[in-house]
């Protein structure tokens, strides 16, 4: 959506080619995932920046109407651009690959528009994305249901209830189920098991963190926040709450076991979590699929609800934020302008008397 919005506003176009210009690059990003399959993500590159890289100039090409030949150019360039290893996770570094990606992408097509060329043999050549990052493993068939099956409705989008990384939600939903139906204050919790797949497991590569980056990146630190405090928002994510000894103590308490035979494709972020007490109680739980997945949808008020929640932290007033929402829910018939204008309020973009 970044190289979307910033390739849009600069040719100043309307919000219905700016959806477009989102949908292209959401489908092209699904497309080409599909195509190389889990792999990839499970050998260590960070399928968002690489991925990603290929989606943002999608977008950004279609955002322009590009021509068949200059999209071409613009997705090779990008393609000859795409990598970003896991190892960046818990660190500035991933963010700022995200920004990389989307920031590849719109010059990529730039590039493409003013008569750059670049070799087709990008993605599928003998020194190709597909050889040199997926071991030359495809699944073909996936590359054929581009625009026909829309992978924004189906499987549709994961939508986080909890600010860490996804792979955490499950456990953290189960342990605040748990502890809500037995009536469980966080520190008559001696031990909590959270039992994980493979993929769960390769995310979550931090225990106790060092700071706010590694926490994202945590099971003890994600578990840790609901025993100590009751939830797991932003509010959590600050120095001060990562080093409250409450914090510290529900962290120590967490445990996280690999269970390979927990992989299950429908799935792939399940958890099953045990808590044990003080008094020698024991109780225990699984989840597949938690709150937020296209299967457990959020309901539009706790998606508002969420936004508003995030244009707070972000310094936006609880009015703007409202016109901004507003504006969200009727962009494709908005001219870029007006859209734009929702955010003058952001932190920084006051002039003298008038938001610029």
């Amino acid at each position: 959506f970044p190289a979307a919005l910033a390739t849009a506003e600069a040719v100043g176009t309307d919000g219905r080619r700016l959806l477009e210009a989102f949908v292209a690059g959401s489908e092209v990003t699904y497309a080409i995932a599909l195509l190389c399959g889990h792999g990839h993500y499970h050998k260590g590159w960070w399928s968002t920046a690489t991925f990603g890289t290929l989606g943002a100039a999608a977008a950004a090409a279609r955002a322009l109407e590009l021509s068949q030949r200059q999209t071409a150019c613009a997705l090779s360039l990008a393609g000859l651009q795409a990598g970003a290893q896991k190892a960046a996770f818990g660190t500035d570094a991933k963010p700022y690959l995200a920004g990389q990606a989307a920031a590849a992408g719109v010059e990529s097509a730039l590039l493409a528009s003013v008569g750059h060329n670049a070799p087709r043999s990008a993605l599928e050549g003998r020194y190709g994305f597909i050889q040199l990052l997926n071991d030359g493993v495809t699944d073909d068939d996936e590359i054929e249901k581009l625009g026909k099956l829309w992978r924004l409705v189906d499987p549709g989008i994961f939508f986080k209830q909890y600010p860490v990384c996804s792979a955490a939600h499950a456990a953290v939903e189960v342990t605040q189920r748990l502890l809500n139906r037995h009536g469980l204050a966080g520190d008559r919790i001696t031990k909590v098991v959270c039992e994980v797949p493979p993929l769960v497991a390769a995310s979550l590569v931090y225990g106790i963190p060092d700071n706010l980056q590694e926490a994202q990146f945590s099971m003890p630190f994600a578990v840790g926040a609901m025993l100590a405090r009751g939830r797991l928002g932003v509010e959590e994510l600050t120095d001060d709450a990562l080093s409250d000894p409450r914090m510290q103590s529900g962290m120590s308490k967490v445990e996280m076991r690999r269970v390979d035979s927990l992989e299950d494709a429908q799935a792939p972020e399940c958890a099953r979590v045990t808590l044990l007490t003080h008094d020698g109680g024991e109780m225990a739980d699984y989840l597949g699929i938690p709150k937020g997945m296209p299967d457990n949808p959020m309901s539009d008020a706790e998606l508002h609800g969420k936004f508003f929640r995030c244009t707070e932290v972000g310094g936006l007033e609880q009015g703007r934020a409202t016109v901004l929402l507003e504006s969200l829910a009727k962009i494709e018939s908005l001219p870029l302008s007006r859209f734009s204008r929702s955010f003058a309020a952001l932190p920084g973009s006051e002039t003298v008397g008038e938001p610029r």
